[in-house]
């Protein structure tokens, strides 16, 4: 129960007021001292297998370990870093800005406009809940897409991925402890890798490199099924929510005065340095992470 506690970034404030900036709090130690929290993030880890609070199961693997949440760095030329260089090898480099700027890109954008006019785009509402459709049916199709050359147009394709992708339970049937441990998504998992492995950007992966840990395929098909699911869908679909006023703001003191929506029209749209400086300061206020293991 604690550790679930430890997600809510209003509960963590105010247990810090009680206890202090560190302090011990579901079996594990936890600071909030600015200075101490970037020291750690920046030195090298010994990891374990936790989402912030929450135990991990059923995390990727093949012969050897390759979940880089769990990857120590502490020695030079580890498996972490080189793991890391390969998925932003494949994922980020091999055509990536050319698909960013392609007209099928630029059709994804403006279906998102369209289903932010024609959908109710409230808190709670449509525009934020379904899942191939509005804000995360956008980002299903854009990220698999830019980055690994899915045809997320194709309706076979986008039905396999929403059945991983959509809301927050698969999360937990597919990665948490103890939810995960029966495998009920298994064929689910195998569904996306299978769409993943066969993409036109893994078509181009070149196995044994040294500089890649000798990653294979496999490896990396089954890695980057689990980052889309933990990360690229629910932190950034959690953020793009908050900055567009889709989630209330946690419950701090005068929070429920803010309203972002409305703040939205007094930013000059031109003004890029004042728009991300909007951003950063939403996602100060309700980060799509409130702890990191």
């Amino acid at each position: 129960g604690q550790g679930l506690n430890m997600c809510s970034n209003a509960w963590c404030h105010n247990i810090r007021e009680n206890l202090g900036k560190t302090y011990v709090m579901a079996g594990m130690v936890v600071f909030a001292d600015f200075e101490a929290v970037a020291l750690t993030l920046k030195s090298t880890q010994v990891r374990t297998q936790y989402l912030g609070a929450q135990p991990l199961t059923n995390v990727p693997k093949v012969d050897r370990a390759i979940f880089i949440l769990g990857l120590a760095n502490v020695e030079k030329g580890n498996l972490h870093e080189k793991f890391v260089a390969c998925f932003y090898h494949y994922m980020f480099n091999v055509g990536f800005a050319e698909r960013v700027k392609s007209e099928k890109a630029k059709r994804f954008w403006d279906q998102l406009a369209e289903d932010y006019k024609n959908m109710p785009h409230g808190q709670g509402e449509q525009f934020y809940t379904e899942d191939a459709k509005g804000l995360r049916g956008f980002f299903i199709r854009y990220f698999f897409y830019v980055m690994l050359e899915t045809d997320t147009e194709d309706p076979a394709i986008m039905k396999d991925l929403v059945a991983m992708m959509r809301g927050d339970e698969p999360i937990g049937y597919c990665y948490l402890w103890p939810m995960a441990i029966v495998n009920w998504y298994g064929s689910i998992i195998k569904a996306v890798d299978n769409r993943i492995f066969n993409s036109a950007v893994m078509s181009k992966f070149v196995e044994g490199e040294e500089r890649f840990g000798s990653m294979t395929k496999l490896e990396l098909t089954r890695l980057t099924t689990c980052i889309m699911r933990l990360a690229a869908i629910t932190g950034t679909l959690q953020l793009a929510k908050t900055i567009t006023g889709g989630l209330s703001m946690p419950a701090y003191a005068d929070m429920d005065k803010i309203d972002v929506v409305a703040e939205w029209d007094k930013l000059n749209l031109r003004d890029t340095h004042m728009l991300e400086n909007f951003c950063l300061e939403v996602a100060r206020l309700f980060p799509p992470v409130s702890s990191v293991h």
